[in-house]
């Protein structure tokens, strides 16, 4: 559980096999990078996302359309500026309301991959 280290700058569970969901990060109010590419994850725990964190990889996953869009809203809800965030490859491709949050991240100089 990473929830439990609010001094944590980095997280990186890239490419192993895990599956479940994202888990919620908002507690690790340090936190500036947050890898978790090619996994199996489908969901996301929710909860609100640090402002310091502006590079988040979740790309390659099969993180579902509700997933994608939560960490969308998770992201303007945080009012940062000039990050990245890849939830691309072989996740859902963001709707409804994930678009319009996809559009004000890239009006606030977010870099957004998405399907």
């Amino acid at each position: 559980d990473i929830s439990s280290n609010t001094a944590l700058k980095m997280f990186n569970c890239g490419k192993n096999n895990l599956s479940g969901s994202i888990p919620d990060i908002s507690s690790n109010t340090s936190l500036e990078i947050f890898k978790c590419y090619e996994n199996s994850l489908t969901g996301y725990a929710g909860g609100s996302v640090p402002s310091t964190l502006l590079s988040f990889d979740a790309y390659d996953n099969n993180l579902s359309a509700s997933a994608v869009n939560s960490i969308l809203a998770a992201f303007v809800a945080a009012n940062a500026s000039g990050g990245t965030l890849n939830l691309g490859g072989t996740n859902a491709a963001p709707t409804g309301q994930g678009i319009n949050d996809r559009a004000t991240l890239i009006s606030r100089g977010w870099t957004v991959t998405t399907n």
